[in-house]
C-alpha cells in the first residue's frame, strides 16, 4: 500500500497520538481507557521528535469557497483563527474553474489553499499551475488522521498525476451514494423492499414489479444514475485511455454492457428520459418513483426529510452493483483540499488542512456522519449528536459499507470530454432506435474530435 512509505519512521507516533485521542475521548465514561491510554504512553521505546510549523509569525492565506462567505465563516474562517490567531484566512470566493482562477490571478488574487466540490476539477490546478504534491510535507510534519482515510481515495487523486504518486489535493468530505427507494411504492405494488447487495439485473427484475398504474397514477420502478459519475468507477474503467489519450467507448466490451442497461431501465418510464439529478423530483416531489441510485437525499436542502415529516416512508440500502463488480463502494469522489504550487506559506497552509481535517473539525462542518471522510467507530462515537433524528431509523450502515474502488491506472486529462459527450448524447439513444454499437461508434468520433480541438488550442 503505498501510503506505508509516509509511516516507515512515523507510524507508532500516529499510532501513539490515536491512544492519546482515544483515551481522552473515552474519558467520561471511566478511567479504564484512559489508564490503558496513559500506560502505552510510557513504553520505554524512543518517540522521534517531529519538527513543529511555526504558526506564531502573522500571516495572511487566501482559499478558494463558492458556497458563500457565511458558510466559509462559519466552517472554516472562524475555526482557523480561533485556533491560529497569527493567521488571518481571506476568501476567494470561485469555483475551482480554469477561468475564475485566471480572472483571479490577473488581480493578483493567488489562493495559497485550494478547494474543490469534486475529483473533477482536479486536473484544474494542473492547468493553471496550482499543483502541488503534499507528499514530502506529510513525510516532514506527519499528518494526525492519514491512515483513516480511504486509501483508495487518496490513490484515485494520485492518479491524476502523470506520476501517478503526486499528492496534488487530500480529502476533506465524502460524497456517499445509495439505492433509495419508496416504502410506500412497495407496499402498493405489495412487493418486497429492496436489500443491500443487490446487482443491477437484480434491480431492474424488482422494479418492473413496481412499474405501472394504479388508480389513474403511473408509477416508474427505478431510473439510471447519472452517467458521468457512478457508472464506470466500479468497474475500473475510464473512458478515454490514460497513455494514448484515445477514447475507449468501442474497445471496451463493459460499456456497451451498461449502455444497455440503460436502455433497458429507460423503458420503465413514460415521456422524456430521467436520470440522476433529473429524477429528484420524480422521486421526492411527485413520490412516482419507486427507487433511484444516485448521491444520498437525506439533506436539509433536497425537500426528501420534509417530504418525511408530511409522511413520505422511505430508506436506502447498498448502490446497485455490476455482476463483475468487487466489494466496492459506487464511485470515489467529494470534497478536497490542497496546498497551492504558488503559495508562501506551505508549511503553514498544510497546518491549517491538517487542523480542519481533525475530528472535531470534521464533525463541525459535515451535515451528517456518514459524510465525514472517517467512518470508523472513534469518529462516530463524538459524532452521533449530528445526525439528524429523522434518518434514526434508516439504514444508515449501507452508505459506508464498501471501500471506494481502487483508482485506475491512471486518468487522461481528456477523460471529461469522454464524459460530457456522453452526458449530451445519452437522451437520444434512449429515445431513438439507434443500436448500441452505432453509439458507441458516434461517441467515439465525437470524443476524438474534441480531443483533438483541445490538443490544437493548447
Amino acid at each position: 500500500m503505498r501510503m506505508s512509505r509516509f509511516h516507515t519512521k512515523k507510524l507508532w507516533m500516529i499510532s501513539l497520538l490515536f491512544l492519546l485521542f482515544f483515551g481522552t475521548a473515552c474519558s467520561k465514561g471511566g478511567n479504564e481507557s484512559t489508564d490503558a491510554s496513559e500506560s502505552n504512553t510510557n513504553d520505554g521505546a524512543e518517540v522521534e521528535e517531529l519538527p513543529e510549523i511555526d504558526m506564531d509569525q502573522p500571516i495572511t492565506l487566501k482559499m478558494n469557497d463558492w458556497r458563500g462567505e457565511e458558510v466559509f465563516n462559519e466552517a472554516i474562517k472562524g475555526p482557523v483563527e480561533e485556533a491560529f490567531p497569527n493567521v488571518t484566512l481571506e476568501l476567494i470566493p470561485i469555483m475551482p474553474y480554469k477561468d475564475s482562477f485566471e480572472e483571479q490571478f490577473a488581480s493578483g488574487n493567488i489562493p495559497d489553499i485550494v478547494m474543490g466540490p469534486d475529483f473533477r476539477y482536479i486536473p484544474v490546478i494542473k492547468e493553471v499551475d496550482l499543483a502541488y504534491d503534499m507528499t514530502e510535507l506529510i513525510e516532514k510534519y506527519g499528518f494526525e488522521n492519514i491512515d483513516r482515510f480511504d486509501q483508495n481515495f487518496l490513490d484515485h487523486i494520485r492518479a491524476f498525476s502523470e506520476s501517478k504518486e503526486e499528492l496534488w489535493g487530500i480529502p476533506y468530505m465524502h460524497n456517499k451514494a445509495a439505492l433509495h427507494y419508496n416504502k410506500d411504492i412497495f407496499d402498493l405494488f405489495s412487493v418486497d423492499y429492496p436489500t443491500d447487495d443487490m446487482t443491477y439485473d437484480e434491480v431492474i427484475e424488482l422494479a418492473a414489479k413496481v412499474t405501472g398504474e394504479r388508480s389513474g397514477t403511473y408509477y416508474t420502478g427505478m431510473v439510471m444514475p447519472s452517467p458521468d459519475r457512478y457508472l464506470f468507477p466500479p468497474l475500473g474503467i475510464t473512458l478515454v485511455n490514460a497513455d494514448t489519450d484515445e477514447p475507449q467507448f468501442t474497445t471496451i466490451p463493459e460499456i456497451k454492457d451498461i449502455l444497455e442497461t440503460y436502455k433497458k431501465v429507460n423503458e420503465f418510464q413514460q415521456g422524456d428520459p430521467l436520470h440522476g439529478d433529473g429524477a429528484i423530483d420524480q422521486f421526492i416531489a411527485e413520490q412516482t418513483l419507486a427507487m433511484v441510485p444516485m448521491y444520498f437525499l437525506g439533506l436539509d436542502w433536497t425537500g426528501l426529510l420534509e417530504a418525511q415529516e408530511q409522511g413520505m416512508n422511505w430508506d436506502i440500502v447498498t448502490f446497485p452493483k455490476w455482476k463483475d463488480q468487487g466489494d466496492v463502494s459506487a464511485f470515489s469522489d467529494g470534497y478536497w483540499v490542497g496546498v497551492t504550487s504558488a503559495s508562501e506559506h506551505k508549511e503553514q497552509a498544510f497546518k491549517v488542512i491538517e487542523f480542519l481535517l481533525s475530528n472535531e473539525q470534521v464533525a463541525h462542518k459535515i451535515r451528517y456522519p456518514e459524510e465525514s471522510v472517517y467512518t470508523d467507530e472513534l469518529f462516530f462515537s463524538m459524532a452521533e449528536d449530528i445526525r439528524n433524528p429523522l434518518l434514526a431509523d434508516k439504514n444508515m450502515e449501507s452508505l459506508y459499507k464498501y471501500p471506494a474502488p481502487p483508482a485506475p491506472d491512471g486518468r487522461s486529462k481528456y477523460e471529461e470530454i469522454a464524459k460530457t459527450v456522453l452526458s449530451e448524447q445519452l437522451n437520444e439513444f434512449l429515445t431513438s432506435d439507434i443500436d448500441v454499437n452505432t453509439f458507441l461508434r458516434e461517441l467515439q468520433e465525437e470524443t476524438e474530435i474534441r480531443i483533438k480541438d483541445a490538443q490544437a488550442q493548447q
